[in-house]
């Protein structure tokens, strides 16, 4: 199985390295538990060949993140788990959830550990097929000028 990433609203920052890249993400603490658990902790890489190197030069450019908000549950017998990818920009945390991506995947095996593992695949599955990254990119930098715009009239 592919190697996973998390990112929620209650983040702790960490960063990894492959080639000569860092792709920039966030772990919400309880899902950096989880990752550690089916991936073998922070020093395994989310996957690695052309889409890593790919999305880290787009973000890396963009000066900005993958936010991942994630959830795993067992819900009327069914395991759910679903992943939320969105940007955010590294240094001001403003962010976009427009030209986001969303996964969801369901399994009648109904338990959290499954719901866990649906969870990661979600994120995997979004990060290899986000085809709207580009925009979201843009996006997020529309989000920028406006906010920029709007500091400078509060002066």
């Amino acid at each position: 199985m592919k190697k996973l990433l998390l990112l929620s609203f209650f983040s702790m920052f960490i960063s990894y390295a492959y080639a000569d890249c860092n792709l920039k993400m966030d772990f919400n603490k309880s899902d950096h538990a989880k990752y550690e658990k089916y991936h073998g902790g922070p020093n395994e890489h989310l996957f690695t060949g052309e889409r890593y190197d790919w999305l880290c030069e787009k973000f890396k450019q963009a000066h900005a993140e993958i936010r991942i908000v994630a959830q795993s549950t067992v819900m009327q017998n069914k395991s759910i788990g679903w992943a939320a990818l969105s940007v955010k920009d590294i240094d001001t945390g403003i962010a976009t959830t427009e030209y986001g991506y969303r996964v969801t995947n369901i399994d009648s095996y109904a338990s959290q550990d499954r719901a866990d593992q649906l969870m990661v695949g979600a994120i995997l599955q979004g990060l290899q097929e986000w085809d709207t990254v580009d925009v979201a990119l843009q996006s997020l930098e529309n989000e920028r000028k406006r906010t920029r715009a709007f500091l400078v009239k509060q002066k």
